[in-house]
């Protein structure tokens, strides 16, 4: 799939620099976050959250004369280092902040935003994700891996697993497993019950920093890093569990995010089948690449590569799939030019 199969929805400069978007899939609602250092005191960071609500992609087909979103809110705070809405109500929105774990709950008539617990840090929250409706784990920039009760907002453990700057984490409910990647290249994976107990952690040296970590399945993750490369390992539940290499992909950008979703497409000489996936990867300074990814055998092709902001710092990821048109909706942010870009593939054949 060439550039020019690509619909671009959203192309648009924000007055602050982006990193981060998640989709509300439920309301078809944009969350984008933004940091910048604060021109008074270049000690501390300044954010912004953008609400906007996009017409639904049907809409934006039949009225190409019309505007396909809106800004619904704008909201000051700390700098956002990573948000994401609770993926079963899809009702509040975890926020990372420079200095605090907020908790939002949005109107489902205004789609507006208001603060409903918030958890001063001493440090940068990095990366959050939803463990369940009532719990977050996150990442911060002294290494140390937080789990969070959201009400009220209260650190229920922690376990300092890195030396620095901890970019990413993830939790698999399948298999109650916990892996995360930091700056200096160390990543370190156990299981939730294990937090406490180090002789049961794997650990794994990088040459370089994890960025990104993906489960693939219950039995295979993608972990991403600042070399250009998504490694696909083997999960062997033992104790300490063990990670064996299956596959390697080049992307020619720092691997910062990646996003997984079923693998659609109106083929009929190969029909999907449950291992064929579609991953999306946000490359640093090498633009969003869409590969189909079969898990049976590793074996992958490019199905599209956005490069319309080629050379900028794609920070911010999120894709959606419209199962009746067959299409993916994806949401970009870029750092240093402040653009968001949403946009959509055609059809794949």
């Amino acid at each position: 799939m060439s550039e020019s199969e690509i619909t671009t929805l959203i192309n648009e400069k924000l007055p602050m620099q982006l990193d981060c978007v998640s989709w509300n899939k439920k309301f078809d609602i944009l969350a984008i976050g933004a940091y910048m250092i604060d021109p008074a005191d270049s000690t501390k960071r300044v954010g912004k959250i953008f609400l906007m609500q996009l017409k639904l992609e049907e809409d934006y087909d039949n009225d190409k004369n019309g505007k396909p979103h809106k800004l619904i809110q704008e909201n000051d705070l700390s700098g956002v280092l990573d948000l994401r809405w609770e993926p079963v109500n899809q009702m509040e929105l975890a926020v990372a902040t420079s200095g605090s774990i907020d908790v939002y709950i949005m109107d489902s008539e205004k789609y507006e935003l208001t603060l409903v617990d918030s958890l001063h840090l001493n440090s940068m929250a990095l990366y959050i994700q939803w463990m369940d409706p009532l719990k977050l784990i996150f990442s911060d920039s002294d290494g140390v891996l937080n789990i969070v009760t959201t009400t009220p907002l209260k650190i229920e453990a922690s376990k300092k697993v890195h030396d620095n700057l901890t970019w990413v984490v993830q939790y698999s409910p399948l298999n109650n497993l916990v892996f995360a990647g930091s700056d200096e290249g160390k990543f370190t994976g156990f299981l939730l019950e294990n937090i406490d107990d180090e002789e049961k952690h794997y650990v794994k040296k990088f040459e370089v920093g994890v960025t990104s970590i993906l489960f693939l399945s219950e039995t295979n993750v993608a972990v991403g890093s600042y070399d250009d490369t998504l490694r696909i390992f083997s999960i062997d539940l033992l104790n300490p569990i063990f990670l064996s290499l299956k596959k390697k992909i080049q992307f020619g950008g720092a691997v910062w995010r990646t996003i997984c979703l079923p693998y659609v497409s109106d083929s009929t000489v190969k029909p999907e089948t449950e291992e064929d996936l579609l991953l999306v990867a946000a490359c640093a300074r090498n633009g969003i690449h869409l590969i189909h990814l079969n898990r049976t055998d590793w074996s992958y092709d490019t199905k599209a590569t956005c490069l319309e902001h080629e050379g900028f710092l794609a920070y911010g990821l999120d894709v959606k799939l419209n199962k009746t048109t067959k299409k993916y909706v994806i949401a970009s942010c870029y750092f240093d030019n402040q653009q968001l870009h949403v946009w959509k593939t055609h059809t794949f054949e």
